[in-house]
């Protein structure tokens, strides 16, 4: 029992790589299929204060489920967010992802090209969500962020 299966060689995520316009056929498609899942789960969004607020803007959102993008996009409607995404996420189906608006993140470490990334967004005028807290919320509290470096 002394042989191995190889593995194969695995491109590594290019963290460094700009994020991309949003594919103009992907959109109606998240739209499709975000307000659905949005109203069968009878989900609610109050906007509180949000009459002059005009793009570009960075959206901070807690995270419950994955569905919670879905909420995102029905929230930011008829605009077109940029997520913050984990790249295991990506893992396969990194042109979806990119074509969707994600910008991917390795967790649990310190990234500052996801500022450059974040600042390319807001600069042609769109939403930049992300989940500070970077994990699932089933109990409904928050997460201790982390004191930055100083």
């Amino acid at each position: 029992m002394s042989e191995y299966i190889p593995i194969p060689e695995a491109r590594r995520f290019d963290l460094l790589k700009d994020p991309i316009p949003v594919k103009w056929y992907l959109r109606p498609i998240v739209w499709l299929i975000s307000f659905p899942v949005f109203w069968m789960h009878r989900s609610h969004i109050k906007k509180i204060g949000m009459e002059n607020v005009k793009n570009p803007y960075i959206l901070l959102c807690s995270h419950n489920a994955f569905y919670d993008f879905m909420v995102a996009t029905v929230a930011t409607w008829p605009h077109q967010a940029y997520y913050i995404v984990a790249v295991d996420g990506f893992i396969g189906r990194e042109w979806l992802m990119r074509g969707v608006g994600c910008i991917g993140k390795r967790k649990f470490t310190n990234d500052i090209s996801i500022i450059r990334h974040m600042r390319k967004v807001l600069d042609r005028g769109k939403v930049v969500a992300f989940y500070p807290e970077a994990r699932y919320s089933l109990c409904g509290t928050n997460a201790i962020l982390p004191a930055s470096p100083k």
